[in-house]
């Protein structure tokens, strides 16, 4: 049906909207409800970036912020629980970098202002991984501190493909969601595997 608007005469706008506004509502409350549905049902993928090939050790580095000797024992404690681990958890001086383990630190260089915590991979002949904390306690440090232990451990940020190959960073809760106020403890072992 083609309308044109130079030949509808006054009084006859109304006539034409009711009729067409019941369909224009039932069209736009199934195309929402549509896409709601790819949104809340998409499969969250977590893309798993590299591997350890042996369990790691996990150091507390003396620069490493005050709050992490609170936290960290609960942290792993919820990745053992999704099938990755650590040998022991030991304090250390950390004077230089220590080859394959995962070394806990207070800020560095490659810590940005706005940034809580980030962790950095070297995978060379040895791996060599390091997260940087900010000296500030965060809200939920432990919450924190198991994030970054998905990064230590290979795991990227969780996303979900929505529509044709767009990604979306839902869900909102999952422990590896990009932003620090959207992370939960929502995990599962078959995103990553």
């Amino acid at each position: 049906m083609t309308i044109d608007s130079d030949l509808i005469q006054p009084g006859q706008a109304a006539k034409w909207s009711s009729k067409i506004m019941p369909y224009f509502g039932v069209t736009l409350t199934a195309c929402v409800a549509g896409a709601l549905f790819a949104y809340y049902t998409a499969e969250v993928q977590v893309p798993r970036d590299w591997e350890w090939s042996h369990t790691p050790d996990l150091v507390i580095c003396d620069s490493a912020p005050d709050w992490v000797d609170m936290s960290i024992v609960g942290a792993v404690d919820f990745w053992k629980q999704q099938g990755f681990d650590v040998n022991s958890i030991e304090p250390h001086l950390c004077l230089l970098p220590l080859h394959d383990t995962i070394q806990i630190v207070g800020p560095g260089d490659r810590l940005q202002p706005t940034d809580a915590a980030r962790t950095i991979a070297e995978l060379d002949e040895n791996i060599t991984v390091t997260i940087q904390l900010d000296s500030v306690e965060p809200a939920e440090p432990e919450l924190l501190l198991a994030h970054e232990l998905g990064h230590a451990f290979g795991l990227g940020h969780a996303r979900t493909e929505i529509l044709w190959g767009a990604f979306h960073s839902r869900p909102s809760g999952h422990i590896m969601h990009p932003q620090l106020c959207c992370i939960g403890w929502d995990a599962d072992p078959e995103e990553w595997r």
